[in-house]
């Protein structure tokens, strides 16, 4: 079971000139800090101590065309072989995950084409499991370790 909570200590923020940043631990950089935004450091903090999934195998906010319209997806998790193995999709803590939020993250994985899918809000995770003969989704309680992809 996924437990984000525990990380939000490791998370470094800061205030200038009455902004709130937080450090972005993949993009290496001070992030204006949004409820989303504490979500995705979350979750990436996560995959990185908890998972064992190495920085340089996470993308983060990158855009991708759908239809010939722009957008942008949270995190996708890489293997060693560049494949896409994880996109995770994140949403403001008082963002429910209702069936818009996991048809937006079916379209983004229409188009990375992992094997999971995790919706998270930093509360609830929804976490789906890729089945490429039925080309079809089954709900999973959680995503396995980097050493076991």
């Amino acid at each position: 079971m996924i437990d984000l909570s525990q990380h939000i200590p490791n998370i470094r923020t800061k205030k200038q000139k009455n902004v709130q940043y937080i450090w972005g631990r993949v993009r290496k950089k001070w992030l204006i800090l949004t409820p989303e935004e504490m979500v995705r450091q979350s979750v990436i903090h996560f995959l990185i101590d908890q998972r064992k999934y190495s920085e340089r195998l996470i993308s983060v906010e990158k855009t991708i065309e759908y239809y010939h319209k722009r957008k942008r997806y949270d995190i996708v998790v890489y293997n060693k072989l560049i494949n896409p193995i994880i996109l995770v999709e994140c949403k403001s803590s008082d963002v429910p995950l209702n069936q818009a939020a996991q048809e937006q993250a079916a379209i983004y994985d229409q188009i990375i084409n992992g094997q999971y899918v995790w919706l998270t809000n930093g509360y609830r995770n929804i976490i789906f499991q890729k089945d490429f003969n039925l080309q079809q989704y089954r709900q999973v309680d959680d995503i396995p370790q980097s050493d076991l992809i």
